[in-house]
């Protein structure tokens, strides 16, 4: 009887269905028409080898068993070619296989129909589906990870050359390939990318329109632009400012037309990710890490900012103004009510104007174009000191700094290779001289520094900053986070845990109050360099309308006048053949307001020295009292003749 089993009803794999031993009676069919999704059904039911199974079944259910099989073979048989194209359909690897051959020959059949020798999009998909669901297995019977999209298109494109190979070597001439025909392959794996970054969209016919998203985009990248050289040309940082546009560009070159532009926003900090948070580089980190999937079984992905030192930090500024600008765009305010959301944000993505549904944003989706497009622009990324050492440089040199005294401050090697190779730029000496940065020494100053705003102005800017800057003054955070912690049943035995957590909110606080001091001193500037962005949300805040910041705006045009600090202009936008008498009179307008501030001042020493003057003569009279009441009763205490004094 095991003969006949052998004989009739031996499985296609030997490996896991040769040792049963099933004795069957009246079923002469052989089983070789089974399916896949039955062997599958069948492996769970597999045991030891010494199991006898017994099986009673009748020729009438056996005949219609057999019939059943015949009708699901020959319907898979007939829908294979639409099964070939749906997505996710595929169920077994020879059929593909066969499907795949069979293209091959037909189409180098006919050698004058076929103009390449890459698969179409068709075969691709294909392929890339089923080895994303249906991944190898090795030798020892273990199903390795699946491998990723660009994994899988080497090992397509791989595969594709050997056949290719394979029918030259046996004597079949391939058709010779134009330039165009060549970037067709290029063209097919933009084509797949594509593919499956729609398939994450809940409604595939919710697509942006390219017209409405290249405008948007256009605009957005501009007012980026312009402001990027704002923050970098100031101090005259032309090589910084090249870097940052340069990120900036890469950025929006990487994205695909038709993206929204929250996400060309964030994709834009995802490029400072591979720049700024390279190795050494503790000023302001970027890092996207995808989390735990929610209660939905989706998996969200976070972005984090951090900051070590945000008094002198533009990066931070502008990463700050996008993140605004990443809410402002989809009419909303910001929505930070505790600067822990801002810590940690989840990145979401639009899927049409007219849907209000949102769904987090893959990190991989934009990441691959980003490094792409590094690529294609040859931009090579070497490790980044601390940006504080690339911010105040020309007020260094003209300071008369010299090169070693820059060197010391900056905490460089004696070799000048080492302070070139530390840098983003592969320029001469001068340029890390320049940005270097020196901060510590009283002599050297930023000049955004010369008339601060104060605190309560600030707070107008942001509101929501001044609760939780009170509790960072009344060393209180700590234990505000810990009944937040009692609230949301959190464990408080991980000190750890709950010290970043306190850090992290401080590092908040401190760059929101950092990027409201440079809103407020910024704007005089950017009204004469860059009007248009005077008109952006940024720069129409309610305390631009206070008492406040006219009295700033008052002291610092003040200071502008005095000639201690003036806007670098180009040589493009110099006004030519400008007449004597226009600039006399803005002389002579710059000069009289600068003798009534230096008179207000006068003033102001005179009163102050007048009232330490009348301090200092009570304080004298005070004291001759205290010596009389002493010479009469000498136990009494300084303290009882000022309470005896006192009214």
């Amino acid at each position: 009887m095991s003969s006949n089993t052998r004989a009739t009803g031996q499985r296609s794999d030997r490996s896991i269905y040769a040792r049963r031993r099933v004795p069957v009676e009246e079923m002469s069919f052989s089983t070789s028409l089974s399916t896949s999704s039955d062997q599958e059904n069948s492996d769970e039911d597999v045991e030891p080898v010494d199991t006898l199974y017994t099986l009673d079944i009748s020729t009438e259910e056996s005949r219609a068993q057999l019939a059943r099989r015949l009708q699901s073979q020959a319907n898979l048989s007939s829908t294979s070619s639409l099964r070939y194209q749906a997505v996710n359909t595929s169920k077994t690897y020879e059929h593909h296989v066969k499907h795949y051959r069979k293209w091959y020959d037909e189409a180098f059949a006919n050698e004058d129909v076929l103009t390449r020798y890459y698969p179409t999009m068709i075969h691709i998909r294909g392929y890339v589906e089923y080895r994303l669901n249906h991944p190898e297995v090795s030798g020892n019977g273990k199903r390795p990870a699946p491998k990723t999209i660009d994994g899988i298109i080497a090992a397509l494109k791989e595969h594709t050359r050997f056949e290719k190979d394979k029918i030259e070597s046996a004597g079949r001439q391939c058709p010779v390939l134009s330039e165009q025909e060549e970037s067709f392959q290029a063209t097919e794996l933009k084509k797949l990318r594509r593919h499956f970054r729609k398939l994450a969209a809940e409604d595939m016919e919710n697509v942006y329109e390219l017209q409405d998203a290249t405008s948007r985009k256009a605009y957005v990248e501009k007012e980026l632009i312009a402001i990027v050289k704002w923050l970098c040309m100031q101090h005259g940082r032309k090589a910084y400012y090249m870097s940052i546009a340069s990120m900036v560009l890469t950025a929006h070159s990487g994205m695909h037309p038709g993206d929204s532009v929250r996400k060309m926003n964030i994709a834009s900090l995802s490029v400072w990710r591979g720049v700024v948070n390279n190795r050494r580089c503790d000023a302001i980190k970027v890092t996207m890490t995808a989390s735990k999937t929610n209660k939905f079984g989706k998996t969200e992905d976070t972005l984090a900012l951090r900051n070590l030192d945000p008094r002198r930090c533009p990066i931070a500024f502008l990463g700050y103004y996008m993140i605004e600008r990443f809410y402002v765009v989809c009419d909303k305010p910001i929505p930070f009510a505790d600067p822990r959301e801002f810590i940690k944000c989840k990145l979401y993505r639009d899927y049409g104007t007219d849907k209000k549904l949102t769904e987090p944003m893959a990190f991989r989706s934009h990441f691959n174009p980003l490094k792409e497009s590094e690529i294609q622009l040859s931009m090579t990324f070497h490790k980044v000191t601390h940006s504080s050492r690339s911010l105040a440089a020309n007020e260094v040199i003209q300071n008369g700094a010299s090169y070693g005294s820059v060197k010391n401050h900056g905490q460089w090697g004696t070799s000048n290779d080492t302070m070139n190779n530390n840098y983003l730029f592969g320029d001469n000496t001068e340029t890390p001289c320049r940005l270097a940065g020196v901060v510590g020494s009283e002599k050297y100053v930023m000049i955004r520094d010369g008339v601060q705003p104060s605190l309560e102005l600030c707070f107008k800017v942001f509101p929501f900053i001044e609760e939780w800057h009170t509790l960072i003054e009344n060393n209180t955070l700590k234990e505000r986070v810990k009944e937040e912690y009692r609230r949301y049943d959190l464990s408080l035995t991980n000190t750890r845990l709950l010290d970043s957590h306190v850090a992290k909110i401080k590092t908040a606080v401190e760059l929101f109050i950092y990027l409201a001091k440079c809103v407020l001193q910024d704007r005089i500037f950017l009204e004469k360099c860059a009007p248009e962005l005077t008109e952006l949300p940024s720069f129409k805040s309610s305390a631009f309308l206070t008492e406040e910041y006219a009295d700033f705006r008052k002291e610092q045009e003040i200071f502008i006048a005095s000639g201690a600090v003036m806007p670098e202009e180009e040589s493009s936008e110099t006004v030519q053949g400008s007449s004597l008498s226009s600039n006399q009179i803005q002389n002579d307008q710059l000069s009289s307001i600068l003798q009534e501030f230096l008179q207000e001042m006068r003033e102001e020493r005179a009163q102050r020295a007048e009232e330490k003057a009348a301090r200092a003569k009570e304080r004298e009279e005070d004291n001759e009292r205290a010596l009389q009441f002493q010479k009469f009763d000498p136990c009494i205490t300084t303290a009882e003749i000022y309470t005896f004094n006192a009214p």
